[in-house]
């Protein structure tokens, strides 16, 4: 989950990691650091079956939980006819989001006959471009501030928009201020 967020960082698109249940609490730290981050990691994780009694299995973990603290969209798969679209949501919700998304896929769907499953490719969701008088307007309020401070994070931190930050937080009264 680490090399996953790192990836999504860099490459700016959707990274996956397939892991069974327990494996989510392992990855928990990781995923709390792409969720601040605003990655887009999917996290795709096995679970017991639907039929199993809550509580019965050994190993069992409360992955909605879990996946709830970690994720900004989650969900459990609960047949095989909705596992590619849950799939899809996942994906489209990493993308719009730019958080880590959970799908959760008990072992009886893994492990399911599939009649048929449709080929869907998911629209490739970005982000509306901020047009230039929203730049314009927000240029004129700082520079006709008395101070100002800037609480600058996500793509802003990209290596293309540092030099731009710099010539900022050199002007008199602007300070700039990163998200940890």
């Amino acid at each position: 989950t680490g090399v996953a967020d790192g990836y999504a960082r860099v490459a700016r698109r959707p990274a996956m990691v397939l892991m069974r249940g327990p494996g989510l609490a392992h990855a928990a730290p990781n995923l709390h650091h792409a969720r601040r981050a605003y990655s887009s990691v999917v996290s795709v994780v096995g679970d017991h079956a639907t039929t199993q009694p809550a509580g019965d299995a050994r190993g069992a973990a409360p992955l909605e939980a879990i996946a709830a603290a970690v994720s900004g969209w989650h969900a459990t798969t609960q047949s095989v006819a909705d596992a590619g679209w849950d799939l899809i949501d996942a994906v489209g919700a990493a993308r719009s989001g730019r958080c880590p998304a959970t799908l959760v896929v008990p072992v009886d769907v893994q492990e399911a006959e599939a009649e048929e499953l449709p080929v869907v490719l998911a629209e490739r969701v970005r982000r509306a471009p901020v047009g230039e008088d929203r730049v314009v307007d927000c240029a004129r309020r700082i520079f006709s501030a008395g101070r100002v401070v800037l609480l600058v994070g996500g793509d802003a931190l990209r290596a293309e928009a540092l030099p731009y930050l710099e010539r900022l937080g050199r002007r008199p009264g602007v300070r700039c201020y990163a998200e940890a």
